[in-house]
């Protein structure tokens, strides 16, 4: 099991999780409401403007690339608060 030191950093670092969470759906909701007006503009064009769609498709998943670095980073941080032992276990069950 945990410490209690471990146990504490632990919420701290599931408080972490959560504000990354937050961010990361707040940017989706932005995303999502510009997304027809730009999809229809890219369809609608006479001839395909490929920097154009290359900058929707990195504008439409760079959120989550973001929170996926973001994530990663969580766990990192957990990571690092382990012992030896918890650190063979965690990557025996979490990294497959």
């Amino acid at each position: 099991g945990l410490s209690d030191q471990q146990r504490t950093k632990y919420q701290y670092i599931r408080r972490e999780y959560r504000r990354a969470l937050e961010k990361a759906e707040e940017q989706n909701e932005y995303i999502n409401h510009n997304r027809r007006f730009k999809i229809n503009r890219i369809l609608s064009d006479k001839i395909f403007n490929r920097e154009e769609a290359y900058h929707y498709i990195t504008e439409r998943y760079n959120p989550s690339i973001s929170f996926a670095v973001d994530e990663l980073q969580i766990q990192y941080n957990l990571y690092q608060q382990l012992t030896p032992k918890q650190r063979k276990i965690w990557m025996q069950n979490c990294v497959k």
